[in-house]
């Protein structure tokens, strides 16, 4: 079974554009069956940190954000 992930929104700060939140879903599919989960991530935005730019981020890179959060254990249980 493969799991696939989706960001369903981004909450981003207007004064910078810091993305404070991310919605996203998993799911996997099994022959008929079909099942999927529904969570949130929240971010605190660092002194000196980067930002890349709202505009040029990519799904994948988010979901990599996801994935990172939840830690290898996390993506393992869903």
């Amino acid at each position: 079974m493969t799991t696939t992930f989706k960001i369903s929104q981004m909450d981003r700060l207007t004064a910078d554009g810091f993305v404070c939140a991310v919605h996203w879903t998993a799911s996997q599919v099994d022959g008929d069956y079909t099942a999927s989960t529904y969570s949130t991530v929240g971010f605190t935005e660092q002194p000196g940190q980067s930002l890349i730019p709202y505009e040029n981020l990519t799904e994948a890179q988010v979901i990599q954000w996801v994935k990172d959060s939840l830690g290898s254990e996390g993506v393992a249980a869903i």
